[in-house]
């Protein structure tokens, strides 16, 4: 047996929080704009920054839109792609469908082909891609609203140094009249590749090739490494976040600040792993779209997740899904706007 089923009473022994946490803890979601994450100093891990170029979106009054962004990874190590944000508009009814649905495939730029080449196989396809986070950005375009959409890619799509890519994204669930249309870009100058391509309806016509940029963040891990170990949660606003390798005793605690709300990495803070090491994740935030508790993490194969009100005593632990994903509104968990919370993780390291 595993022994991470064991170690929940080590988790929640770990729950103690400083004055200056919980303090910190009443501060409202403040959810970060791609200019704002676009202009930090230090963002290695970044494969590709093109934040929007406000006021352009590539419309085309068709559903079924097919983009292609490319661009150029350098020489290094190979990237294992982490996540993708894209900001843009909903045509026709400037209203987003109740869940979206969108095809990624990436495919290497073949000497001579300055269009996606669908005559080989691509690096890898992500189908049926629903936006972990979707938000309204207070941005108009057009007299449309424009979203920025977060998706996480898992660990499939690794890419090799020293080439250039096609990123394809296809709006696979545009037939319902609310078809996206993704937000031009300014061009990264040191990973983008000036231009783009387009194709609709997808797959009923050729690519074309299109003089704008998107609207595009895109950013990985070294590849030779393991998964980094990290979480993310949708419908509260963390303020800390605590890791611990229950085998080496190491543990550390991340301040969340005010552009990172919802997600942290505890490999890039310093936490050493090793195979089949148990390893909790913490969570402390607070409560702010209580229909929509929901959480998600990476590196390690879940066990139990306990979400835990602190101010009701409630404590559901909710199964874990196939994506290492758990829905604590599923399971009964029951909070206000302001409520007090903790997500406890307990998972084994891959």
């Amino acid at each position: 047996m595993r022994p991470a089923n064991a170690t929940l009473t080590i988790a929640l022994a770990a729950l103690s929080i400083t004055a200056a946490a919980r303090a910190a803890e009443t501060d409202a979601l403040t959810s970060a704009s791609m200019s704002a994450v676009a202009g930090r100093s230090s963002v290695p891990d970044w494969v590709l920054v093109q934040p929007p170029n406000e006021g352009c979106v590539h419309a085309s009054n068709r559903t079924r839109q097919r983009y292609a962004e490319d661009f150029f990874l350098p020489s290094g190590e190979d990237q294992r792609l982490n996540r993708l944000v894209v900001t843009g508009v909903y045509e026709f009814s400037n209203e987003p469908p109740q869940e979206d649905a969108f095809d990624l495939q990436v495919y290497g730029q073949w000497f001579g082909s300055d269009l996606p080449d669908m005559r080989h196989a691509p690096i890898c396809t992500l189908t049926d891609l629903t936006p972990f986070f979707r938000v309204p950005t207070g941005r108009i375009v057009n007299g449309l609203e424009v979203y920025e959409l977060t998706y996480y890619l898992g660990d499939s799509c690794v890419m090799p140094a020293n080439e250039s890519y096609w990123l394809e994204l296809v709006d696979a669930d545009g037939v319902r009249g609310d078809s996206f249309a993704w937000e031009c870009g300014q061009l990264d100058r040191a990973h983008g590749m000036p231009g783009s391509a387009v194709s609709v309806p997808a797959g009923e016509q050729p690519w074309y090739p299109s003089q704008a940029d998107y609207s595009i963040l895109l950013d990985g891990a070294d590849a030779s490494g393991p998964a980094a170990i990290t979480g993310r949660v949708r419908g509260a606003a963390g303020t800390l976040a605590r890791c611990i390798n229950t085998r080496s005793a190491q543990q550390l605690d991340i301040v969340l600040d005010e552009h990172e709300k919802t997600t942290w990495d505890c490999t890039a803070a310093g936490l050493q792993v090793s195979r089949d090491d148990v390893v909790v994740q913490l969570l402390f935030a607070v409560v702010t779209t209580p229909n929509d508790i929901v959480g998600a993490a990476t590196g390690e194969q879940g066990e139990r997740v306990h979400c835990i009100n602190t101010q009701s005593g409630q404590v559901v632990e909710p199964p874990l899904g196939t994506e290492s994903d758990w829905d604590c509104t599923s399971a009964g968990f029951l909070a206000q706007a302001g409520d007090l919370m903790i997500h406890a993780r307990v998972g084994v390291v891959d």
